[in-house]
């Protein structure tokens, strides 16, 4: 395939051994009893059971340009692909207390605990609740794991659910692994397929602690 070809191409470059996002689900399809909708090379809706508990995986990407150096003049080189992500994990509950609210992770440049010069996730980071008694159930719960990760990350507690929401963009050459925050590395790497598995059973194992802590 041509270098021109290869940069307007939807589909991304992938490694040896590494699954394509649809790829991955049917792999996990069989562990949680799921069916997998593909609705195109990096878009896929899912619903199956974890633990008992319903959940549904929403995953999809749209390519672009980054606008910012797509300029007059500027230089070829530097106009690079890169594609937007909208990843949506759900997972049901009973929350017989009716407690609502959500739950932010994130890196907080302006605490005093930031240093930047260190690279490790728990730098600055962050764990806010914006209900009291809600952060007092699921904080002690969550807040440890979460503190691990990289991402910026929301949990929504509603009436039924536990959810992760998050919208996200990366190069394009990075695939679902770059851009879906379900996908993104967690722990010591470990070869293919298998790291496109684990991100899924983290999160799933993490909401439906929290949907057993709220239905407790």
């Amino acid at each position: 395939m041509s270098l021109f070809k290869r940069i307007i191409s939807n589909e991304p470059k992938r490694d040896p051994g590494e699954p394509t996002l649809a790829e991955a689900w049917h792999m996990l399809a069989p562990e949680y009893q799921a069916t997998v909708e593909e609705r195109g090379i990096e878009s896929v809706l899912v619903r199956g059971t974890s633990r008992g508990r319903p959940f549904v995986v929403d995953i999809s990407s749209a390519g672009k340009w980054n606008e910012a150096l797509v300029e007059m003049n500027s230089d070829p080189r530097r106009r690079k692909p890169y594609r937007e992500w909208h990843t949506e994990l759900v997972v049901s509950c009973h929350n017989p207390r009716g407690l609502q609210g959500t739950i932010r992770a994130f890196t907080d440049a302006n605490s005093p605990a930031w240093d930047p010069r260190a690279m490790t996730p728990e730098n600055g980071r962050v764990v806010v609740c914006d209900s009291q008694p809600l952060g007092d159930l699921l904080l002690p719960l969550v807040h440890d794991r979460l503190m691990g990760l990289w991402p910026d990350i929301t949990l929504v507690v509603d009436a039924n659910s536990v959810r992760v929401v998050h919208d996200d963009k990366s190069r394009k050459d990075l695939g679902f692994l770059g851009g879906s925050v379900i996908h993104q590395p967690i722990g010591s790497p470990v070869p293919w397929p298998e790291r496109a598995l684990v991100g899924p059973r983290w999160w799933l194992h993490l909401l439906c602690d929290t949907a057993e802590r709220l239905d407790a």
